[in-house]
This record gives structure tokens, C-alpha cells and sequence, in this order.
């Protein structure tokens, strides 16, 4: 593989080499940037190491009138902001040549850190080989300490360091085997899979935020070099790239610590007729057919994790959809998820099940999508198509999902409300119209006027509304007349 870099660096930044060169100090492109250009892949981001201190690289950049921010000093690390002109700027993460001593268990971060002038100490810290390259900003000559080049030649992953070393240092590099051979398609070296499934156990002593993050990058590696636009699917529409981070994460056993319960999935069997896996592989399956979105993804993932206890419970899967919420829910705080993406999550996961055999009326379904969101419905019906197509039974139509969506484009056409804001009054409006103060009673009479609209669009006006919420409340009132005395 050739051993220059034919990569357009930013202007910027080969100024600020220049500017390092004038000091002494050879800057250099590192990792991703330089393992992503000689692939062929779009770069996102750029990262720089030199041997200079970053107390030093403070002063340089400040006497060149450069902006300056430390964002890590203990551990060697600055971010440089580089003008680029129309009052935009290029934000650069500069680490220093290091060594790093990490205490027992695989806590991420090392106990302290030792600067270094030698690149090939910088080289030996870092995760993989494929990752341990450096490019010479200014003449795209590439250091190669580790035999990175050899190992995207042969298209494999392995560590940079003797791969006991790089795993029990740092336990969030078992995860990240696991996302580089999914995102680049990578063969995981032999050493470096057998030590992965070793200490996959070191991923306990990982934050539960470090731990929901990469969760979410090996969920996405198919967006990360193909972007949301074109995503690597097979005919079916399956993500070869996250079924195949999915399946290393399982065969490492990292999962137990990832999304704890969803390893129990393993060798459940299910009906053979409508399955051709177990529980794991078909939400590996159905996560890898869903669109290349957090909650999506996840509930792909998820949607079945309730069916192993369920099964021990009442020898069924009957209602492990909302077990199976509820225990989504809670692991999904544990890791840190963000509020709104772990409720649109459980969401998804406990109305997965609705309608699954295709016999709700029209009507009913009208009332539900209304009561649900367009939103949600989309995602449902995205969901219901990836649980099929997961099932290795049937890549083609489902029945349901289609009905649903006809029915979905039927209520955007004929204008019905398909949330609060669609709908053409407000609480303020039936409060006045029925002459009522502010109470829950007024929220229920508007949920039931949605639900009505959807089923009539033509009444979603406000004078038939408000004939509608005066019907509403004679109702309610002629129902409590007739209740006990």
C-alpha cells in the first residue's frame, strides 16, 4: 500500500503545521483520518498528535493570535480553532505523544499519563493497528508503527499492542472491535477475538454513558460512511453492518453487559412456521432491518426481550410486549438514555404487537393512529415490516403494515387530525362553548373530539365541533343520570 497520503488537508491546517514545523515539531494527522482517506471513505473529523506539550501548544497558538481550548491538558489534549474566514472556524483535537498507565480493571481512562517525544509510544496506546497511523500534514508521508497498512490491505482488525495489553487496559475497545469490523467490514483477528471474549467481562466496570454510546455507534455503523442517504442494505433491505456488529457483540458476550436480559434470548425457539431463528437473532435480524435511527434501532432490538420470561412465567409469549416495556424502560435509564428517545422506545416496543393478526375495523384504527401520532404510526408500521422481514420467513408484503399505511395516506388526504394541533378548536374553545372552568373534563372531550374527527374529517370545523363537544357532554351526563342512586 503506498506510503503517502493523498489527502487534501484543510489550508488551515497546513498552516498550522507550518507553524509547528517553524518550532521544530512535525505535526501529524492521526487515526481515523488517515485509516478512512487511504479506504476511500468520506472523512468526517481530523485529529493531529505531535511531541509537542500541550502547555507549549497553548503558547505557540496564542502567539500566533490563535484561539486555544483545553479540553484535557492531563492527558495531553488541546482543541485548536482555526479561522477559516466568513466568521466560521475549524476545531481540531491536538494530543500529545504519550504513554498511558492504567490501573486494574478496564475503567476506560488511565490512572495517569507520561508524554513522550517518540511517535511509536503514541502508537502502542492507541486501539488498532488501522488506527495507529500517521500522516505528515505537510508532505502526506505516512508513519506506520504498528503494520496498520498491511492490516487494511488484508482488511483486518487487530491491536496496535499485544491485544491482552489494549483490551484488559481499556474494556471499551471490546466494544469497539466489535463497531470497527462492522463499520469497514473487517475480518477480527484471531488473538484479538479469542482475548475480546477473554475480557469481555472488563465492559462492567465502564460507565453506563461510555457504554449507551458505543451501544448507539454499533446500532448506526451503517450511517457512519455511508450516511442516511445510502445505506448499505442487501436486496431485502437488511443492514449487513449492524446485524454483523450485533452478532460479534453476542459471540464476544458482551451483550449481557450492553442490554442486560437480552443474552437470555439465546436458543429460545419460536413457532417455526412464522420464525426461522430464535429470539436473539430475530431482534438481531429485525434491528437490522429497521431505519438507521436511535429509537428505531433499539426497538428493533428490544421488542422481544420479555419472551424468555414470559415463556418461564406462563409457558407463552402472551403480552411480552408489555413486560417487555417496562423492562426496556428501566435498563434504558440505567444507561443513561435520554428521557424522550427511552419513552419513544417503550412506546414502540409495547404497541408492536397491535393488530398483529390484521382484524381491527377501520374505524378503531382511525382512533388509535389519532390517538398516537402520525409520528409513532410511521415508526409502527417501519417496525411491524422489520419484525416480519426479521423472521426469515417472508421478505415481501405484510398485510398488515400495508393496510396501515394505506389507511394512514387515506387520513392525510381526507385532512384528518392526527394530533392536538390538527384539530380546529382548543380547550379555551370548549370551555366556552359548554360554559365549563378549567377541569381534566375539558381534556377528555377534546381527546374525544379527535377521535371523532378522524373517523369524520368533514366534522373537524369549529361549528360541528362544537355541536360535537355539546353532544359529548349530554352524554356524559345522560350516562351518570342513569347511574345507581
Amino acid at each position: 500500500m503506498d506510503k503517502k497520503l493523498s489527502y487534501a488537508f484543510p489550508p488551515q491546517l497546513m498552516r498550522a503545521a507550518e507553524m509547528f514545523n517553524k518550532h521544530g515539531t512535525t505535526l501529524y494527522a492521526v487515526g481515523g483520518v488517515v485509516r478512512d482517506a487511504l479506504l476511500g471513505l468520506r472523512v468526517n473529523d481530523i485529529d493531529v498528535a505531535s511531541a509537542m506539550r500541550p502547555d507549549d501548544v497553548c503558547r505557540l497558538c496564542d502567539s500566533n493570535g490563535l484561539t486555544v481550548i483545553p479540553k484535557g491538558l492531563r492527558y495531553g489534549t488541546v482543541e485548536m480553532v482555526l479561522p477559516c474566514g466568513n466568521g466560521t472556524n475549524l476545531h481540531i483535537e491536538h494530543t500529545t505523544f504519550r504513554r498511558d498507565i492504567y490501573g486494574d480493571g478496564g475503567a476506560h481512562r488511565p490512572e495517569y499519563v507520561k508524554f513522550s517525544d517518540e511517535l511509536s509510544d503514541d502508537a502502542l496506546r492507541r486501539d488498532f493497528t488501522v488506527n495507529a497511523l500517521y500522516a505528515d500534514i505537510l508532505t502526506g508521508e505516512i508513519i506506520d508503527p504498528t503494520g496498520g497498512l498491511d492490516d487494511i490491505k488484508l482488511r483486518t482488525i487487530r491491536t496496535a499492542n499485544a491485544p491482552a495489553v489494549t483490551l484488559r487496559d481499556d474494556g471499551l475497545r471490546i466494544m469497539r472491535f466489535a463497531r470497527f469490523c462492522a463499520q469497514l467490514g473487517f475480518t477480527p483477528e484471531g488473538s484479538t477475538y479469542e482475548c475480546a471474549k477473554e475480557y469481555s467481562h472488563l465492559l462492567g466496570d465502564i460507565s453506563k454513558e461510555r457504554i449507551f454510546d458505543e451501544a448507539l455507534k454499533v446500532l448506526l455503523c451503517d450511517v457512519r460512511y455511508c450516511g442516511e442517504d445510502a445505506i448499505e442494505r442487501d436486496k431485502t433491505g437488511f443492514s449487513v453492518k449492524v446485524q454483523r456488529g450485533l452478532t460479534l457483540l453476542k459471540e464476544i458476550n458482551a451483550l449481557k453487559y450492553v442490554f442486560p436480559g437480552l443474552e437470555d434470548c439465546a436458543g429460545i425457539a419460536q413457532n417455526p412456521k412464522y420464525h426461522a431463528f430464535d429470539v436473539l437473532d430475530h431482534s438481531i435480524r429485525t434491528a437490522a432491518f429497521t431505519p438507521p435511527v436511535p429509537q428505531m434501532r433499539l426497538a428493533g432490538l428490544l421488542h422481544d426481550i420479555a419472551k424468555p420470561i414470559c415463556v418461564k412465567r406462563n409457558g407463552s409469549m402472551h403480552t411480552h410486549e408489555l413486560i417487555g416495556a417496562d423492562i426496556s424502560r428501566e435498563m434504558l435509564t440505567q444507561l443513561r438514555c435520554p428521557n424522550d428517545l427511552r419513552d419513544s422506545v417503550c412506546r414502540l416496543i409495547a404497541l408492536h404487537m397491535y393488530d398483529i393478526n390484521n382484524t381491527a375495523k377501520d374505524s378503531t384504527l382511525r382512533r388509535r393512529f389519532a390517538s398516537w401520532g402520525e409520528s409513532t404510526v410511521r415508526q409502527l408500521i417501519k417496525l411491524r415490516r422489520a419484525d416480519v422481514h426479521g423472521s426469515g420467513r417472508n421478505y415481501g408484503d405484510v398485510d398488515s403494515a400495508d393496510r396501515w399505511e394505506r389507511m394512514l395516506c387515506a387520513m392525510k388526504s381526507e385532512g384528518a387530525p392526527l394530533s392536538y394541533d390538527e384539530l380546529k378548536c382548543t380547550g379555551a374553545d370548549i370551555a366556552e362553548w359548554l360554559s365549563m372552568p378549567p377541569s381534566p373534563e375539558i381534556g377528555r372531550i377534546k381527546r374525544m373530539l379527535l377521535e371523532h374527527c378522524a373517523v369524520f374529517p368533514a366534522d373537524n370545523t369549529k361549528e360541528r365541533l362544537k355541536k360535537t363537544a355539546y353532544d359529548c357532554a349530554m352524554q356524559k351526563a345522560a350516562v351518570q343520570s342513569d347511574g345507581p342512586v
